[in-house]
């Protein structure tokens, strides 16, 4: 379950049924918000707004005719 991956990395505390993100979960999250807008900003270089969103659109429609 990813809820239990979460705790056994200290991200999440898991006390009588309350979830609560540690300090090392908000720091985890910093880095995957920092790597996530680094990695799309490299793979979208030379791609216009509109393109980006036609794509963006186009494989979600692929993805569902997938489900």
């Amino acid at each position: 379950m990813i809820l239990d991956q979460l705790v056994s990395r200290g991200w999440v505390q898991n006390a009588a049924g309350r979830i609560r993100v540690t300090p090392a979960g908000s720091a985890a999250r910093g880095r995957l918000i920092v790597a996530v807008r680094d990695h799309r900003a490299r793979i979208t270089e030379g791609v216009g707004e509109a393109e980006y969103r036609t794509t963006v659109a186009t494989l979600r429609r692929m993805s569902r005719n997938l489900s």
